[in-house]
């Protein structure tokens, strides 16, 4: 492989992954596989570090929801605390449900 300037990163290992010309000579193949084999560590070394990100997203993600449906379930639980407090353990009586008719 070529040492190309504008192609590498900070790590010396090229920026993108290269193409095998077989026309070419074992020592410039050895060279371009060492400078593929870089590329593909750091790839994988970024896909960890952004993986390892999105896990502890969906972890706090997962935290919030649990905390949300307690908040929520105390919520509810207070409502029926209120409304018993309110109306009381016996239903309540309804009139006028009933229709009168007239006659003329």
């Amino acid at each position: 492989m070529e040492t190309d300037t504008n192609n590498t990163n900070n790590n010396n290992a090229p920026a993108t992954y290269q193409p095998y010309d077989i026309s070419n000579n074992a020592m410039i193949l050895a060279q371009q596989n060492a400078g593929n084999i870089s590329f593909l560590q750091q790839q994988l070394s970024q896909q960890s570090t952004q993986l390892s990100s999105l896990n502890q997203q969906v972890n706090d993600i997962s935290m919030n929801v649990q905390q949300l449906n307690t908040t929520t379930q105390g919520l509810v639980t207070q409502q029926n605390s209120l409304l018993t407090q309110t109306v009381g353990s016996e239903p309540a009586t309804i009139t006028g449900t009933t229709t009168t008719t007239t006659t003329t």
